[in-house]
């Protein structure tokens, strides 16, 4: 019943009185889709903290629809 991950983070900022920066990985979209990358992003501004850019290419555009983006995760890997 317990909360893990950004939200148990946020948790305990909160019960500390102070707000975190999060960096969100927007690449997975590709793996996890728009809603959810959207769902994170919501829950993190709702509750007054910062977001900030953080990407990694693998695993996320070997699951991306373009085939460019797939060999590019391919060869990052590598």
């Amino acid at each position: 019943g317990q909360e893990y991950g950004i939200n148990l983070m946020m948790d305990r900022l909160d019960q500390l009185g102070g707000k975190g920066t999060f960096f969100v990985d927007v690449l997975m979209e590709h793996q996890f889709g728009q809603a959810a990358l959207e769902k994170t992003i919501t829950a993190i501004a709702d509750r007054g903290h910062d977001i900030q850019l953080h990407l990694h290419p693998t695993p996320h555009l070997i699951y991306a629809k373009d085939e460019k983006l797939v060999q590019l995760g391919h060869e990052w890997k590598n």
